[in-house]
């Protein structure tokens, strides 16, 4: 039977997880595929691994901060045939988590989340200029068609994860993976998800910084590509 890890990389979302964890198990409930639910903490200060560990999520610790430390750790640990991660805020819809899993069995190697934000899910800037702007430069520099590089709901099959070799610790975590899935000629599905306001604690996400790191990522990464043939 294929087996499903579910990775969920948090911090501070003692108001949030338990509910996570419970929409992505009844979504892969009674399903022709068993599961897995870890749950990264990654440096909390609340109570968000006993939440975690009292809804039946496995807890692995990670004391490297970033959201690419939080996933790198996860996935290295996780079983699972295909691995989904999302975030711990309830802003993606872990009632879908099958509906990624299908395309895997359809023969895809990665399933993206392409967001659909509910009213005030997203701040302007994100919506309308940032996220645009970056997934065109990737597509743009990269020959991918992913229009929604930055979706944090996603789905790879372990092995294809592997084969990334993935370095990053920060948010550039997840053009990372989509660039190198695209030079190694993954097959890729974009589905359809809402994104819902954030509830619980606040984003961790900074505008302008997080925006100019992946922009100066964006760019060095093609030019290292052009240079070497590899990144």
């Amino acid at each position: 039977m294929v087996l499903v890890s579910v990775i969920l990389p948090c911090k501070n979302e003692e108001k949030t997880i338990g509910r996570c964890i419970q929409a992505a198990k009844a979504s892969l409930s009674g399903s022709w595929f068993t599961y897995e639910i870890l749950v990264v903490d990654n440096n909390s200060t609340d109570r968000s691994a006993e939440e975690a560990r009292k809804n039946g999520a496995k807890v692995i610790t990670e004391t490297i901060p970033g959201y690419g430390s939080a996933l790198k750790k996860g996935f290295a640990l996780a079983k699972g045939d295909y691995l989904l991660m999302g975030d711990s805020d309830l802003t993606y819809p872990f009632a879908m988590s099958h509906e990624f899993i299908q395309k895997h069995q359809e023969g895809y190697m990665l399933v993206m989340g392409r967001r659909k934000p509910e009213k005030g899910a997203m701040p302007f800037l994100h919506r309308y200029l940032g996220n645009p702007f970056l997934s065109f430069l990737t597509r743009l520099l990269f020959k991918t068609k992913v229009r929604d590089v930055h979706c944090g709901m996603r789905s790879i099959r372990n092995d294809a994860y592997h084969k990334l070799a993935m370095k990053e610790n920060g948010m550039e975590f997840a053009p990372e993976m989509i660039i190198k899935a695209a030079i190694k000629g993954y097959t890729t599905f974009q589905l359809d998800i809402p994104y819902k306001k954030r509830s619980g604690s606040e984003s961790k996400l900074k505008t302008f910084h997080n925006g100019y790191k992946h922009l100066l990522y964006l760019l060095n990464t093609f030019y290292t590509y052009k240079r070497r043939g590899s990144i």
